[in-house]
């Protein structure tokens, strides 16, 4: 039985006009193919009928539609270097229906073999967002296999090492020092909230972890403890202030010694991994973003689920942290995960 090559596939809409975070997209490709040395398949998916009219009537146009989309395709990546670009590929879904063209892709790079999807997002909000739709929120939805995010707020540092100049004695020993085969620690922030959900996308993100050679710091925020006073506006009492209280309890030492477990598991397989606990203040999202930024991570990877139950959380924690992260955000829908 013939196995699909492993490959990256890239979500791309080689007619969008608005690519702010096109520069970013490519600088993530090229140092994943850097680190996992797979290659990429550019993948668009087209339709052209808005009335489920037969397919066989949109032949010509289909044709004419897929030509102008490689071409387009061809010309957005003949230019960029250090990637190993597959021959494009336009998938055709004969509807306008918005989640059958999430589903085609979906099941698309499920079945050819995708490691992950790499989406680029606008990070609209609002009404622009209501019109226009969210391809990539959908598809945090719907997909089987994890799907990274770029967005106009991340920064990638460049996988190209400039041309040192340092005397010649010293120029083999510098040159040796930044071969492929010493890069650099990647350090990847898991926000997890050490629930049954997270605890089935860790072996996962231990694996992608292992294969960038990166770090991970376990994240995990704690309710404030006064927190739940203070949001029913029952902290003054007899005129006087409630403060929060300081003794270590049973659920505290429950989470160190779970948090140590993990922490035990990755360091067995030989991966970098350390944990710290964010006392939450307001917003846990805004929390996520901000340890991004303080600690100096290359990516965020989180948790994402489907069902109406999970669909506030995607919209008020995963979705501001996908459109506002300083860096990509790993995704993996845990009940997607098979065993």
């Amino acid at each position: 039985m013939h196995l699909p090559e492993r490959k990256l596939l890239w979500a791309i809409d080689p007619f969008e006009e608005d690519v702010t975070f096109r520069v970013q997209l490519i600088q993530l490709l090229k140092t994943l193919c850097h680190r996992l040395h797979l290659p990429v398949e550019p993948t668009y998916v087209l339709n052209l009928s808005k009335e489920n009219e037969l397919e066989a009537t949109h032949l010509p146009h289909q044709r004419h539609y897929q030509q102008a989309a490689l071409k387009t395709i061809q010309a957005n990546i003949s230019t960029v270097r250090e990637v190993k670009f597959m021959k494009p590929k336009v998938l055709f879904q004969p509807d306008s229906y918005f989640n059958r063209l999430v589903q085609k892709l979906s099941e698309y790079a499920v079945h050819s073999g995708a490691e992950a999807i790499i989406v680029g997002t606008h990070a609209r909000t609002g009404l622009p967002r209501l019109l226009l739709g969210s391809f990539t929120e959908s598809l945090l939805l719907q997909s089987q296999i994890p799907v990274i995010t770029v967005g106009p707020h991340c920064k990638i540092p460049s996988t190209e090492i400039p041309a040192p100049i340092v005397q010649p004695p010293k120029l083999k020993i510098l040159r040796d020092a930044m071969s492929p085969d010493k890069d650099s620690t990647l350090k990847i922030l898991f926000s997890t909230d050490l629930t049954e959900s997270s605890e089935r996308m860790y072996p996962y993100l231990l694996n992608f972890a292992e294969k960038l050679n990166a770090e991970i710091i376990l994240f995990h925020v704690e309710a404030h403890r006064i927190e739940p006073v203070l949001q029913t506006g029952s902290y003054l009492l007899g005129g006087g202030w409630v403060g929060a209280p300081e003794q270590v309890t049973p659920q505290d030492v429950a989470t160190e010694e779970l948090l140590r477990q993990w922490v035990a598991r990755g360091l067995e397989r030989g991966i970098q991994v350390r944990s710290e606990v964010g006392m939450q203040r307001g917003s846990i999202a805004e929390l996520i973003t901000q340890k991004a930024v303080d600690s100096q991570s290359d990516w965020i990877a989180m948790a994402a689920e489907s069902g109406p139950m999970r669909a506030w959380a995607i919209g008020s924690i995963t979705r501001h942290v996908v459109r506002n992260a300083p860096c990509p955000v790993w995704i993996l829908r845990p009940d997607a995960i098979r065993g």
